[in-house]
């Protein structure tokens, strides 16, 4: 499997504090059948993490890197970020600021939870015509998203995409995140499914009890599909299935 979001760059925003924390969530993604996952630290996220790409951030992706290999830990680690939205991203995004996934044409964006549907469709326009493809980070966590679930459609007819997370589904994040995340994943709304892991004891990078949820629920070709196909056509810069 591949994880596309990850907070697994110690020590830069609310997900892994230190290497080694880092390094134990590596293994234990290992153990559970991932071979990838995308660092996504938080980016532009106004008054809390800047995180800005430069020479500071990219010495950060370099020593996890190097730290894993040395640990033999059987993972791929690419470079991304998860990048709050604001009205200035898709110049943020032409100047290099802030990173894609794996320098794909795919931006892993987040809204504040309380955010209005029409401004985030608003936002993702933008990002669209600027020559990037937004993937939208845990929309069944938003509260315009809990009230009108079928609020994505404008979303995906534009061209973006939509990433549930693990937790949300497994009803760790409450009753209203599963049932937008049910929605979402029963219409088939859903390009793939990540982590958002942010440590090795509480939301944690393990993946295959929803390996083994989505086969049992659905399919073992619509897991395939959230766990490894379009994760694996988002590191390639790949068009997804949808």
């Amino acid at each position: 499997m591949i994880d596309i979001h990850t907070h697994i760059l110690p020590g830069v925003d609310d997900g892994s504090p230190r290497t080694a924390e880092s390094l134990e969530m590596l293994r234990l993604a290992a153990a559970s059948g991932v071979e990838t996952v995308i660092a996504t630290p938080h980016s532009n996220l106004p008054g809390v993490y800047a995180n800005y790409n430069g020479e500071w951030l990219q010495a950060s992706f370099d020593r996890l890197i190097r730290r894993a290999e040395e640990e033999e830990i059987p993972v791929r680690i690419l470079r991304g970020m998860e990048v709050y939205a604001t009205e200035d991203l898709p110049e943020l995004l032409e100047a290099g600021r802030v990173l894609t996934l794996n320098d794909s044409r795919y931006v892993l964006m987040e809204f504040d939870f309380h955010e209005q549907a029409n401004w985030c469709t608003r936002m993702l326009e933008g990002v669209l015509e600027a020559g990037y493809t937004p993937i939208v980070a845990h929309p069944e966590r938003y509260y315009a998203v809990w009230q009108e679930p079928w609020c994505v459609y404008p979303w995906l007819e534009m061209g973006a995409h939509v990433q549930l997370t693990r937790g949300s589904i497994l009803g760790k994040f409450g009753r209203e995140a599963k049932r937008a995340a049910d929605y979402l994943l029963q219409h088939n709304l859903v390009a793939c499914i990540a982590s958002d892991a942010h440590g090795s004891r509480n939301r944690i990078p393990e993946m295959d009890d929803i390996l083994r949820y989505i086969t049992a629920k659905y399919s073992p070709e619509y897991a395939d599909m959230l766990l490894t196909e379009n994760p694996a056509k988002i590191c390639a810069d790949m068009p997804l299935i949808q």
